[in-house]
């Protein structure tokens, strides 16, 4: 079966609601489409904790599939999302995949049984230094 993460349509915390709502019902309508399609989605959520409650919107309960960014210095973010898809879904452990976010992130996602995909981007501020960031790749598997 095909799978893909629903569209990640930016909210920030600057973004007015309105058009917060109106990217959460795009991102709806499109993974609803996809799902017609027969195409599993993971629910984004990776949203300004501004969206959190908004960004539930349209996940029905008993929802299991989950996908956000992690980032290394917002620890508290993921933790937040990982309680939200916990709530959802109804699980301790839930299925939520998190892309990136370096060493801090994994060993979150580990300790926590999550998904966790390391970043394969090469960094365009020069910070790898040029090596290949696949060299230190951890994929979990499902």
């Amino acid at each position: 079966m095909k799978a893909v993460v629903g569209p990640n349509l930016s909210l920030f915390d600057t973004t007015p609601v309105a058009y917060g709502l109106t990217q959460i019902y795009k991102k709806r309508w499109i993974s609803r489409y996809f799902q017609e399609c027969r195409i599993r989605i993971y629910v984004d959520l990776n949203v300004a904790q501004k969206f959190y409650g908004y960004n539930r919107l349209g996940i029905p309960d008993g929802w299991d599939a989950f996908a956000t960014r992690g980032y290394n210095d917002r620890l508290e973010y993921l933790k937040a999302e990982l309680q939200i898809a916990k709530e959802i879904s109804g699980k301790d452990v839930p299925n939520l995949i998190v892309y990136a976010g370096g060493a801090n992130i994994r060993d979150f996602c580990i300790k926590n049984s999550l998904v966790y995909v390391e970043q394969f981007m090469q960094s365009k501020k020069g910070g790898n230094n040029g090596q290949d960031q696949r060299r230190n790749t951890y994929i979990q598997t499902w």
